[in-house]
């Protein structure tokens, strides 16, 4: 049971001092460290009150997330603007990819049934367009769009216009130099509307009616994948992973697609050893042209992060776990994810310093002076079990100011 909201959240929640009221940024802190601290699921407003002694109503907090106000877009700029001026880098790349948000209220704004490839069968959900900023220190949730499609949509947009968006948007900061997508976002349609902005790609083609020209010949991707293991052009090579040792096969050439240009294409196989047959083939893609096959699938491997990414918004921050039927207060939800992603970044990098607050307890001063009585009384159980290092920690104080209970 929480008296208050942990001081690193506080220091957290005063970034967003400019656009947000006291009231607002105590809300915010409230369900960040209900994100957390609380359980991994069913993060609801009614939660709350099993969290905190002095929590504001259910009605507040609930205000507070599906009210129409400005303020969740003014959180989302300003966190975007955080990971410009804390977090950017050279090397800065953003990875794109979609997720389901599998529901069951069919009341939910913008609510459709979706093929999951998962489940292998349609499934009521919201798609959300996601982007993950990777650096060669931090990979970080950067920005998420709602995905409608034409049946329901007021101004219908593609998941490629919404991808583009999120694209332009990072590179108006100057913060990529480079974009990794799977193969539903790998296509021309949306890599040759990145060659305005000179960035770097590095996807996977689906195998299929795609026309490229190699050695001055037209064909589809799909026939010249069959030529290529039909001649056996692979080259051979075993490499060891963390537990054991695995043995692939990869063709490298330089290869002119429609609409798009000349592309670095690299077709690998992995070979099954429980099987004794290679599994089907798949196709990286590049605009760099100086790497080799190994180096172009190395790389390519960084998309990872996302997946990994999305496992830890779902499973420990409440991403898919709202129960709401208006759209700004589901997409608060999504927010308040992606802030507890940051926060623990933060947290992590012992970026939250506790600055231009005092900590001070005094022997002859009341508790009412410090600001919070429960504060003093945790630092004194904390010094009883032996845990009071770990508490200043916690909180984010100065030891120093805590010496008297030493």
């Amino acid at each position: 049971m929480f008296i208050e909201t942990p001081m690193f959240v506080v220091i957290f929640c005063m970034m967003f001092k400019r656009i947000l009221s006291k009231p607002q940024r105590k809300h915010l802190g409230l369900f960040l460290t209900q994100r957390m601290v609380g359980s991994p699921k069913h993060q609801t407003i009614s939660k709350l009150k099993k969290l905190f002694l002095n929590s504001p109503s259910t009605n507040a907090s609930d205000n507070f997330l599906k009210t129409p106000t400005n303020a969740w877009s003014k959180i989302k700029e300003k966190r975007k603007d955080i990971i410009s001026s804390k977090f950017a880098s050279k090397k800065g790349a953003l990875i794109i990819d979609d997720t389901l948000c599998y529901k069951t209220g069919k009341k939910m704004k913008d609510i459709f049934e979706n093929f999951c490839h998962l489940l292998k069968k349609q499934v009521l959900s919201h798609v959300v367009v996601t982007s993950v900023y990777k650096t060669p220190k931090i990979s970080i949730g950067y920005d998420f769009k709602v995905y409608i499609p034409k049946e329901i949509a007021e101004n219908f947009k593609s998941k490629y216009d919404l991808a583009l968006e999120i694209i332009k948007d990072a590179f108006r900061r100057g913060l990529i130099r480079r974009v990794y997508m799977d193969s539903w976002y790998c296509q021309p349609e949306l890599l040759r509307k990145l060659k305005p902005m000179k960035l770097e790609f590095f996807g996977m083609f689906r195998i299929g009616r795609l026309k490229i020209k190699s050695k001055g010949e037209w064909m589809t991707l799909s026939i010249f994948v069959d030529e290529i293991i039909n001649k056996n052009l692979f080259s051979y090579r075993t490499l060891k992973g963390r537990k054991k040792s695995y043995k692939i096969r990869f063709y490298r050439e330089i290869v002119l697609v429609k609409h798009l240009g000349k592309i670095n294409l690299v077709i690998s196989q992995k070979y099954d050893q429980k099987k004794k047959i290679f599994n089907e083939p798949r196709v990286y893609v590049t605009n760099v042209f100086s790497l080799n096959a190994l180096e172009v699938i190395r790389v390519y491997l960084n998309r990872w992060d996302i997946e990994v990414f999305h496992k830890s918004i779902k499973q420990s921050y409440g991403f898919e776990d709202y129960q709401v039927i208006n759209a700004q207060a589901r997409d608060a939800y999504f927010e308040l994810a992606f802030l507890s992603d940051m926060l623990l970044h933060f947290k992590r990098l012992g970026q939250l310093v506790l600055q231009g607050a005092s900590a001070y307890v005094l022997r002859d001063v009341s508790t009412e002076k410090v600001g919070s009585e429960d504060l003093v009384l945790s630092a004194l159980a904390a010094q009883k079990k032996g845990t009071l290092n770990e508490f200043i920690e916690l909180c984010g104080f100065d030891k120093k100011k805590f010496d008297f209970f030493t």
